[in-house]
């Protein structure tokens, strides 16, 4: 069984009616997962067991223990520190979410793998790593501003999302 995934990279910004249409169809496809990846973009993909998750993280998984909305699940390489691999730019995010980022150690080193979503905190992840796109497209943009408003976004989520 392999991973299937539609890719999320959004680094530069692109205005064309064909990448819209390409984002429009990207929705509409079965997802279970979504990985934060090292540099910055996001994939949702079709996981289907220990074996996809080994191959996204690169090695063997640890959960990242913490109480995200909707109880989802945080997937990181257990060696990631040791592996020297490359810290983790959605770090923060994962702290927001309420995840217990390792900061002693320097944060979430490599790719990270959300899963385990409930029908509505899906939808909520979605919309928040959006958020986050749209904010990062003005070059200007302030992280504390950009945290504050986030922080926002998950409390509203967090509010909406039913706990089982």
């Amino acid at each position: 069984m392999s991973a299937t995934s539609d890719s999320r990279k959004r680094k530069g910004v692109s205005t064309s009616e064909g990448s819209q249409k390409k984002q429009k169809s990207i929705g509409n496809k079965k997802w279970n997962s979504i990985v934060l990846k090292i540099d910055g973009t996001y994939e949702t993909m079709q996981l289907s067991g220990l074996s996809d998750y080994k191959k996204q993280l690169g090695g063997y998984i640890q959960m990242l223990p913490g109480n995200s909305i909707g109880k989802s699940v945080a997937y990181v390489n257990e060696e990631g520190l040791l592996k020297r691999l490359p810290q983790n730019g959605w770090s923060w995010l994962l702290d927001l979410l309420g995840y217990n980022v390792p900061w002693a150690f320097g944060g979430v080193m490599g790719n990270c793998v959300i899963c385990k979503f409930s029908a509505s905190s899906k939808k909520k992840y979605l919309q928040i790593l959006q958020e986050v796109d749209n904010f990062k497209r003005d070059e200007d943009y302030d992280l504390d501003e950009l945290c504050l408003h986030i922080t926002k976004c998950i409390e509203l989520a967090k509010n909406t999302v039913k706990y089982k």
